[in-house]
């Protein structure tokens, strides 16, 4: 926090650090860091603005739980940050699909041509579901969010790993 004083400091995968929060705390509200090495003290100043970014502890975030039990973070620090955004995403399989593939289409032989036949099926898929909230039409490729229990979300890191493997077409 110290070099960018005057700055902006950008922290992210704040949760992995729980450890480091009590001197946050202490940077954030006072402004300055004290340190101590070899029988010297400095103050050094830190009047930056944070912008962190945390996930929550369980992996998913659970709307039943508060801000702090869900990101192991206390109220003090928390309540430190001016502004607090939570951005969910709803597990869609269909929709990872797209996305995973749009991601990886550029590497690999063929790039381009992969690359505009996913966001094709990337935009028609969004075409589809814009279409359906509005009550216009039913289904898209049979299989979608529904089905119980817990699944594997399609990412595009396990994506580029089945198509090393052949596991995909």
């Amino acid at each position: 926090m110290v070099l960018s004083d005057g700055g902006v400091c950008c922290v992210d995968e704040f949760d992995k650090m729980p450890n480091e929060h009590k001197a946050l705390l202490e940077a954030m509200e006072q402004q300055s860091v004290s340190v101590a090495k070899a029988g010297l003290t400095a103050t050094l100043p830190s009047r930056t603005a944070v912008v962190a970014a945390a996930n929550p502890a369980a992996g998913l975030y659970n709307r039943a739980k508060t801000v702090t039990e869900n990101l192991k973070m206390s109220l003090a620090l928390l309540s430190r940050f001016d502004l607090c955004f939570i951005m969910m995403d709803t597990p869609d399989d269909e929709l990872d699909e797209h996305l995973s593939h749009h991601v990886l289409a550029p590497h690999g032989q063929g790039g381009a041509l992969r690359l505009k036949q996913a966001r094709q099926k990337l935009l028609a898929y969004h075409a589809h579901t814009d279409a359906e909230e509005e009550g216009q039409c039913e289904g898209f490729g049979g299989g979608g969010s529904g089905g119980g229990g817990k699944r594997k979300r399609k990412t595009a890191r396990g994506r580029q790993e089945n198509d090393e493997y052949g596991e995909y077409g």
